[in-house]
């Protein structure tokens, strides 16, 4: 996550909503729908360093051994987003 990132200059919001089907390691490239990104109003092609393209390839592979990942197209599940799906395990700090 923090390679690509850096790498293509992602904001906290295109983290949250990045997903599988921005990456295209072939071509190493991002390709980020205008509705999912937060800096254009077009669509948006990051070209990615062969370094960042080889890591997302490896993590998309390592991803489909995860289950908490079955069904999900989030490229990376931040706290936010799993604790907005389980708002019981949100912990009180009074």
């Amino acid at each position: 996550m923090i390679y690509t990132a850096l790498d293509a200059g992602l904001r906290p919001i295109e983290i949250n909503r990045a997903n599988i089907h921005w990456v295209d390691v072939d071509n190493s490239v991002l390709r980020i729908p205008r509705e999912e990104s937060s800096k254009n109003r077009e669509n948006w092609i990051v070209a990615l360093k062969p370094e960042t393209s080889s890591i997302l390839s490896r993590w998309i592979e390592e991803r489909k051994q995860k289950s908490k990942y079955n069904g999900r197209v989030a490229l990376w599940l931040t706290k936010y987003q799993y604790l907005t799906k389980h708002p019981r395990l949100v912990v009180s700090e009074a």
